[in-house]
C-alpha cells in the first residue's frame, strides 16, 4: 500500500472517530440535559405570559420608536420590568456567545404572583441541548466579578444560583433545568417553576389552550397569552378603579386570549382570538351572533380619540343571555327592581326593546384643553318607537324627582336630558358609566 493511501485511510478513520465522538457527546448531553419547551415551565396559575422570538430587536423597536411605551413606563410595575430588560440587554451584548444565545433562542416572559401582592416576571430561555451552565456562570463572573454568585444550593434536582447585581441592588436567582434557563428576582417564584417542570402539567396540555395556541401568528414581534381564570385576581393592579370598578368580572370574560403584537413606529398592533368555556357562562358567549356592518361612523365626528363599538345581530337576545350570567344577574335584577319602583319604568320593555344592532361609546378631546367629552350612540331598530319611549322615560324620571324637563332645539333635532345616567351603566356595562 502506498504512503498516500495509508495517510488517506488514517485521515478518514480519524474523521469518523471524531464525528462519532461528537455525536456521542451530544447524545449524552441530551440525555443528561433533556430539552424542554419553554411552555413546560408555564403553569395554569400564570395569568399572562409572552413568547418573544427576538427580544433585542423587539425591545429596541418598543423603547426607541414607540411613544406609548414612554407613557407605560410611568406605571411602577412596567417600569421595573423595563429596567430589568434594559440591564440584561446591555450586559448580554458584551459577550458574543451569550448574545448569540440571547438573539437566536426563544424567550418567554411569564408574570407570576409572589404572594406579596406583587407581579414578578420570570425569564425563560430555551437552550440548545448542550451544557450551558459553565458558560453562563463564567459570563456572570466576568460581568459582576468572581464573588457576584453569593450562593448556590440544590432544590428538587435543580441547582439554584443567586447573583448579586450591584447596579440594580438586587439578588437575581437562576437555574438551568431540563434544557431551560429560568431566572427571577424572587426565589420562591423560581422554585415554583422548578416544581412545575418536575411534576406539573404543562399549560399546553390543556385542550382549550392548544386550540388558542394554534391561532398564534408567526411573523410577529410577540405572542401574548392571557389566562382569565387567574387574571381577575390581578386586574385591579392594571385598571383605573373609577373607570373599571369591578375588575374581578374578568373571571367571566373567557378562558384564554392569544394576541399577536406587531410594533410599528407610531402604533402597537394587537390582533388575536379568545376562547370561552363550554359552560356558556363566559361574557363572550353573549356575542355568539353574526358580525354586523358598521354604520355609526357616518354620524360620528372625525376627530374622536376613542371608540368602543359593539355590534349585535339581535340586542334583546344578547341581553337575555347576559342577564343570566352569575356576575350580572344579581346586579341587574336589583337595579331593574329599583328602577321600576322609583319611576314605574319597565327597562326591558321601554328601553331595551328598541335597541338595534349597533351601540358605541366615543370620546372627544376638546381643542386647547385637557378636557374631554363622552357620548353614546345607539342605532335604534325603529326611530319613532325609540323617540316615543325615551320621551316617556324622561317624563317619568323628572316627575319622580320633581324636575323640569330639559328640552332644547338644534336645527331639526330636539335635545333632551335623562336625569338618571345609571341606566347606561347597567344596560351596556361599566365603560358607559363615564357619561
Amino acid at each position: 500500500m502506498s504512503g498516500f493511501w495509508r495517510i488517506f485511510i488514517i485521515v478518514c478513520v480519524s474523521v469518523i472517530v471524531i464525528a462519532v465522538g461528537f455525536w456521542g457527546y451530544s447524545y449524552y448531553q441530551k440525555i443528561k440535559n433533556p430539552t424542554s419547551p419553554a411552555l413546560h415551565a408555564i403553569s395554569s396559575n400564570t395569568f399572562l405570559f409572552a413568547e418573544i422570538k427576538n427580544l433585542p430587536q423587539s425591545f429596541y423597536k418598543l423603547t426607541s420608536k414607540t411613544e406609548l411605551w414612554k407613557e407605560l413606563i410611568g406605571i411602577s410595575s412596567v417600569n421595573k420590568l423595563h429596567q430589568e430588560i434594559m440591564y440584561f440587554d446591555s450586559v448580554f451584548k458584551t459577550d458574543s456567545y451569550i448574545n448569540e444565545l440571547y438573539e437566536q433562542n426563544r424567550l418567554v416572559i411569564s408574570l407570576n404572583d409572589n404572594l406579596r401582592g406583587e407581579v414578578t416576571p420570570v425569564y425563560i430561555f430555551e437552550l440548545p441541548a448542550t451544557d450551558q451552565g459553565l458558560a453562563i456562570e463564567s459570563f456572570i463572573k466576568k460581568i459582576n466579578g468572581a464573588k457576584s454568585i453569593v450562593m448556590q444550593k440544590s432544590y428538587e434536582k435543580a441547582e439554584l444560583m443567586m447573583v448579586n447585581i450591584s447596579s440594580l441592588e438586587r439578588i437575581f436567582n437562576y437555574t438551568i433545568h431540563n434544557g431551560l434557563f429560568a431566572g427571577s428576582f424572587d426565589e420562591r417564584v423560581l422554585k415554583e417553576v422548578v416544581d412545575h417542570l418536575n411534576s406539573g402539567e404543562p399549560v399546553n396540555t390543556n385542550e382549550r389552550f392548544r386550540r388558542i395556541e394554534q391561532t398564534a401568528g408567526k411573523n410577529v414581534d410577540a405572542n401574548i397569552y392571557f389566562n382569565y381564570n387567574v387574571f381577575g385576581r390581578f386586574a385591579e393592579k392594571f385598571f383605573n378603579h373609577d373607570k373599571f370598578p369591578d375588575p374581578e368580572s374578568l373571571f367571566d370574560f373567557g378562558e384564554w386570549t392569544e394576541t399577536d403584537l406587531i410594533i410599528k413606529s407610531d402604533e402597537l398592533l394587537f390582533n388575536g382570538y379568545t376562547i370561552t368555556s363550554d359552560t356558556g357562562q363566559s361574557l363572550l358567549n353573549q356575542f355568539t351572533q353574526e358580525p354586523q356592518e358598521i354604520k355609526l361612523q357616518q354620524i360620528l365626528p372625525f376627530d374622536i380619540s376613542l371608540l368602543l363599538h359593539l355590534g349585535f345581530e339581535n340586542f334583546e337576545q344578547h341581553f337575555l343571555i347576559r342577564s343570566k350570567t352569575p356576575a350580572y344577574k344579581v346586579r341587574f335584577s336589583k337595579f331593574e327592581s329599583s328602577f321600576r319602583k322609583k319611576y314605574h319604568i319597565d327597562i326591558q320593555q321601554e328601553f331595551i326593546s328598541w335597541i338595534g344592532n349597533e351601540v358605541a361609546l366615543a370620546e372627544k378631546h376638546l381643542i386647547g384643553s385637557n378636557k374631554k367629552t363622552s357620548f353614546v350612540v345607539v342605532h335604534s331598530s325603529d326611530i319613532k318607537t325609540a323617540e316615543k319611549a325615551l320621551s316617556q322615560i324622561i317624563i317619568k324620571i323628572d316627575k319622580a324627582k320633581g324636575l323640569n324637563s330639559f328640552v332644547r332645539e338644534s336645527g331639526e333635532y330636539i335635545i333632551r336630558k335623562i336625569n338618571d345616567p345609571e341606566i347606561l351603566d347597567k344596560v351596556f356595562g361599566h365603560f358607559f358609566s363615564t357619561l
